[in-house]
């Protein structure tokens, strides 16, 4: 049942992505942070749903008004060297093999991070950016907050499976980063009921 679920949500977003490109790359940072994948057990676990995010954030980017060229910054410039560097070490490398996985996945990463910095052009999308992670990452250490409550400390804190976060330390060092980040959205956040959501989240992620 979850699986199907979380297939549905993902086909949802993805389609509302091609109408909206932003709301596309707010959903593949929330699926990226989350993984939800790794939380079901059947034929979703293993499908590539992230991708489609990313398949249909791209295809309303190109239909759509938005500005079709890089940023002219110096950050863009360092993230294209640093690509191109993974880009020609990676045929020398000791084991070609195993570094071209890694060269494929870094390369998706790196473009959706292009992605993200075309789209998000204006300050309100920036702030729509930062709360979306910050409350993705507010998720998992509610969660986890809530599970060291219950074993009393005596059990260590995983973030979710299959992804990035996964280890104790990954998951343990993305909630002390989220906590500043937590804190200003906190101070911009004009909602009464959602400023107390954040207080507790802030809390229960230390």
């Amino acid at each position: 049942m979850r699986d199907i679920i979380l297939v549905g949500v993902v086909l949802v977003a993805s389609l509302v992505a091609i109408r909206r490109p932003v709301f596309g790359i707010l959903a593949f940072l929330v699926f990226g942070i989350i993984n939800p994948q790794g939380m079901v057990y059947g034929s979703g676990r293993f499908l590539p749903l992230a991708m489609l995010t990313a398949i249909g954030t791209l295809l309303g980017y190109l239909l759509c008004s938005e500005p079709k060229w890089l940023p002219r910054h110096r950050e863009m410039a360092l993230l294209l060297a640093l690509w191109a560097t993974f880009v020609i070490s990676t045929p020398l490398a000791v084991y070609p093999s195993l570094a071209y996985d890694h060269l494929v996945l870094t390369s998706k990463i790196l473009f959706m991070t292009f992605m993200t910095m075309l789209i998000i052009d204006s300050e309100r999308r920036l702030q729509l950016l930062m709360k979306t992670i910050a409350l993705s990452l507010g998720v998992l250490g509610f969660k986890a907050g809530l599970f060291a409550i219950a074993t009393g400390g005596s059990q260590m804190v995983y973030g979710p499976e299959m992804g990035f976060l996964s280890a104790n330390n990954s998951i343990g060092l993305a909630l002390a980063m989220n906590v500043p980040l937590l804190v200003y959205v906190l101070n911009r956040e004009q909602h009464k009921y959602l400023q107390w959501v954040i207080r507790g989240i802030i809390v229960l992620s230390y």
